[in-house]
């Protein structure tokens, strides 16, 4: 048979996620693209291990398994080694403070279902998606990002008898790019 290259792995890894996305969207189960999508990065890795947008792909696959997963500490886990590779061979790209935001965001998720204190993780949210609005100031994505985990802040500390205020206020600031 014919041999492909990493770009073709690329592709079919991506087109595997769209699909595991999709699905997710419309709530079937997504686990069988999302394990195409990983066999495929993973070949595209090994065949250029080069192509930080192989492993920052890889990463965002895994940060969405995470989210209907048996094992979300695995899938995170897998996430950041993913990350971390991505960030080595392309430290400049956007998508590794983004997807490092995403991380950490869902970090602070996990320590608030169990009951822990999420503050460290959120705090790092904001900060990586900070990064994230300086490496692409016209992209919302960062902003609306960082406006919601001010207001998952300002949620919980309404949950605690706090005063909410001051995260409601940040929310509304970053959500208008301040």
């Amino acid at each position: 048979g014919k041999e492909h290259d990493a770009d073709y792995y690329l592709r079919r890894g991506l087109a595997h996620m769209v699909w595991a996305d999709y699905q997710d969207l419309v709530g079937r189960d997504s686990s069988g693209h999302r394990g195409q999508a990983t066999a495929a990065y993973h070949e595209a890795g090994r065949l250029d291990d080069g192509l930080g947008i192989v492993w920052l792909n890889l990463c965002n696959n895994y940060l969405h398994q995470a989210m209907r997963s048996e094992d979300p500490d695995g899938d995170l886990e897998r996430a950041r080694e993913a990350l971390s590779r991505g960030r080595k061979l392309d430290p400049n790209n956007f998508l590794t403070h983004l997807y490092g935001g995403d991380l950490y965001s869902q970090l602070a998720e996990l320590d608030q279902r169990r009951g822990r204190d999420p503050t460290d993780n959120r705090r790092q949210a904001i900060e990586r998606y900070g990064q994230a609005s300086k490496a692409s100031p016209s992209d919302p994505l960062p902003y609306n990002s960082i406006s919601v985990e001010y207001l998952d802040e300002a949620e919980a500390a309404r949950a605690h008898g706090r005063d909410p205020r001051d995260a409601l206020a940040a929310a509304a600031a970053a959500a208008r790019g301040a």
